[in-house]
């Protein structure tokens, strides 16, 4: 039994519906139903009850929701006495920052209230130099032997997949045969990303190279450029997702598409976990694996 499933159940119980309380907790819906179903197992008794269309309390879950409110009140005071406050500065990639946080910051904001967050983007060299050097003390990003040589305490967080992509009309299809020059252009981030290096080690290995590599260094201006055909890319799905199913991209035949590439959280292994950075760390696990 955690906290966190007591605090779901009695947000559920407030806001009336288990839609508005994912929304309150920055929980998807599905999340706030396995929490509660896994309560219920735990306890062995079922807290809700279905009478037509409404969600209703059962007589045990009543009784449960007079000891939870208590816990949750002594919870609270015993996290500020822990010193769930003061500033949180997490540095990560921008394709990550842009498109996966959303839910992790929402929730984190509804629970620690009083916590400054400060979120830089970074490339992978920034990332890792500013945990080394106390700049920060979270990093997110992707998997990388550079964040594993070094006074570091990484956790795997979950994984996406990355994708050779382009406009569907796209001249060049054979990104496979070894000793080509490519008349078309790669269009890229910083030097040191992780996806870049990757693309560019497997064109060494193939003996492949590009037309021109353009330096756009943002995620979205890097999708525009590659749905108007101006060049190929290499980017995680998910943050192309919605352009993939319209159609603009659509992903090149490669090796390297489908390739999975692990997300992890970084910190100093000397850096004390606080509670603030605990938190942080397990709403990363919850939304990202």
């Amino acid at each position: 039994m955690e906290l966190r499933q007591l605090r779901t159940f009695q947000t559920i119980v407030e806001q009336g519906s288990y839609l508005r309380a994912a929304e309150v907790l920055g929980y998807t819906q599905s999340a706030v139903t396995a929490q509660i179903q896994q309560l219920e197992r735990e306890l062995g008794y079922p807290l809700f009850e279905r009478l037509g269309r409404r969600m209703v309390l059962t007589a045990m879950g009543q009784e449960a929701l007079q000891r939870v409110r208590p816990m949750l009140g002594l919870s609270e005071e015993l996290l500020r006495l822990g010193g769930l406050s003061g500033v949180l500065r997490v540095d990560m990639g921008e394709s990550l920052l842009c498109y996966r946080m959303q839910p992790v910051l929402r929730a984190f904001h509804v629970q620690a209230p009083e916590v400054e967050l400060r979120l830089r983007r970074g490339s992978l060299r920034e990332i890792t130099e500013h945990v080394r050097t106390g700049q920060c003390d979270l990093g997110v990003g992707y998997d990388d032997p550079e964040w594993l040589d070094g006074p570091f305490t990484a956790e795997k967080l979950g994984s996406c997949r990355m994708s050779l992509l382009s406009a569907p009309d796209f001249p060049h299809q054979d990104f496979d045969t070894p000793h080509q020059r490519l008349k078309v252009a790669l269009l890229a981030d910083e030097p040191d990303s992780t996806f870049r290096r990757r693309l560019e080690n497997y064109f060494h290995r193939q003996d492949i190279l590009p037309g021109q590599t353009v330096e756009l260094w943002s995620i979205e201006t890097i999708k525009r450029c590659a749905m108007s055909g101006l060049g190929f890319a290499y980017l995680p799905c998910f943050a192309v997702e919605g352009e993939l199913k319209s159609g603009q991209l659509v992903e090149l035949p490669c090796a390297l598409t489908g390739a999975s590439s692990a997300i992890l959280c970084i910190r100093h292994k000397n850096h004390t976990l606080s509670p603030a950075m605990d938190l942080f760390l397990s709403l990363l696990q919850e939304h990202l694996s």
